[in-house]
């Protein structure tokens, strides 16, 4: 039956691990689960093969070999310790069953039963769950990782914007600026001068209001509109210059690092319509469609 994918192993905190879906035969008639090839592997990764007894005849061999100890998941994500019985149910053959116990380890017709081992433990871990919990908490390490992905590409459009923000509050006061070199080159004067134009006011809505700063002027930051981390693709062009140096309050700056949906496109398209001229000005040429796209991965 199916390995553990990575996201399962996420999911569990596994270094290896199988499943299977509890046929309506196994749930209701047996009450026991086959063990598969893939399962098997990781039975026998942690008890010897040898060790699993058959059953003879009409009964099971009385004897407590027939159990193996197990960290148990529930279907209601409780985990606890208990002992179930693995036994090869015919006198030949390779066929593997996993016993339920009542209370225990009690899978329903349909639900997922898995078995997986963790790094640093000696025990192995069984469990069980519905169908639509499996595939709901699958779902849920798909959905986190793309909001991974959009976070992560959102820090790339300036993953030095803290420390330029403190730049321009030292230029602001006249302090020397002394700092590691940025990746992208940026003068903190330009931006400093940015806000000044704008009067200490964000260009989305002059009415955000913020603070005095230690500066004696409201608090705004400055945020190069088509982002300095795009530099490469202006040979022709510096992103560094005012006319590409919105002032915003932090509030629709951290809108335009890390939100998403309409509101943030809203965001967009007002500071894009109130530069797209200057931007022209200066040699840097590119469309609406092109900026959305460094914004909105």
């Amino acid at each position: 039956m199916p390995k553990f994918t990575a996201e399962l192993m996420r999911i569990y905190n596994a270094n290896a691990g199988a499943y299977s879906e509890v046929t309506d035969r196994e749930a209701t008639g047996d009450k026991s689960v086959t063990i598969d090839r893939d399962e098997k592997n990781i039975l026998y990764s942690v008890y010897n093969s040898s060790s699993i007894v058959r059953r003879v005849g009409h009964s099971l061999i009385d004897d407590v070999s027939r159990y193996k100890q197990f960290t148990v998941h529930n279907s209601n994500n409780q985990e606890y310790q208990t002992s179930l019985a693995v036994v090869h149910p015919k006198e030949t053959g390779n066929e593997l069953r996993l016993y339920f116990k009542s209370g225990e380890f009690s899978p329903r017709s349909g639900d997922i039963w898995f078995i997986f081992t963790r790094s640093g433990e000696t025990l192995l871990h069984i469990g069980w769950s519905s169908r639509a919990n499996w595939d709901s908490a699958i779902q849920a390490i798909h959905e986190n990782d793309k909001k991974v992905v959009r976070f992560e590409a959102q820090e790339k459009i300036d993953d030095e914007d803290f420390e330029y923000q403190r730049q321009i509050g030292a230029a602001a006061v006249r302090l020397p600026i002394v700092s590691s070199v940025l990746k992208y080159n940026r003068n903190a004067s330009i931006g400093l001068k940015a806000q000044e134009s704008a009067g200490y006011r964000c260009e989305v809505d002059p009415n955000h209001n913020t603070f005095i700063s230690v500066t004696g002027r409201p608090y705004v930051e400055s945020h190069h509109l088509v982002p300095v981390s795009q530099q490469s693709r202006f040979p022709s062009a510096s992103l560094d210059v005012e006319e590409n140096i919105v002032a915003l309050c932090p509030l629709c700056h951290r809108h335009l690092h890390y939100g998403i949906g309409e509101s943030k496109k809203e965001l967009i398209d007002r500071l894009w319509r109130s530069r797209k001229d200057r931007l022209s000005s200066r040699e840097i040429n590119i469309s609406y469609e092109e900026l959305l796209k460094i914004y909105m991965n």
